[in-house]
């Protein structure tokens, strides 16, 4: 039995035989040419999540997460890795991986709001409601298609009324 078996006193299913050469190569030329690593096994080299367990006859059965493939490049984005049960009875753990590029959007944890005092600024509402129907008619303008989408698009003048309000 192999030593982390031993270790955590499970009961290890090993294939009867060895993998198949021919997959064996193809997946490590196909790891090669597009440049992608293991990042499980980079990130946690000595950790080891059991995804699956089971009570069987004379002990337990755990299968562990092995591999998680992604590109070199990527290894910066990738973090809160987790392994839990999910809301759906199952017998297998979710494994999680949160990405987030760099140069994401920071789009915040909560919903954008106006402080409940401004309600009451007549001033700042007449203001607003200028902005809106500027915004509207702007709007209005590209389903006319009297705009460039690629210079001036709904996201943009919605992204641009929202931070003037």
């Amino acid at each position: 039995m192999p030593k982390y078996c031993k270790d955590f006193g499970a009961h290890c299913r090993s294939s009867s035989h060895l993998d198949d050469g021919t997959t064996t190569e193809t997946l490590r030329r196909i790891k090669h040419q597009w440049e992608i690593q293991d990042h499980w096994q980079h990130a946690y080299p000595n950790e080891r999540v059991f995804t699956y367990q089971a009570q069987h006859h004379d002990g337990w059965i755990q299968s562990r997460l092995d591999q998680i493939y992604a590109t070199r490049t990527h290894e910066t984005n990738l973090f809160e890795w987790k392994a839990t049960p999910t809301a759906i009875p199952t017998d297998h753990w979710m494994v999680t991986i949160k990405f987030a590029p760099k140069d994401a959007p920071d789009i915040g944890s909560d919903r954008w709001t106006w402080p409940l005092q401004s309600l009451n600024d007549e001033k700042l509402i007449e203001k607003v409601a200028t902005w809106g129907i500027e915004l509207q008619e702007s709007l209005d303008k590209l389903d006319q298609g009297d705009s460039n989408q690629h210079e001036t698009n709904p996201q943009l003048l919605w992204d641009s009324f929202k931070s003037d309000a």
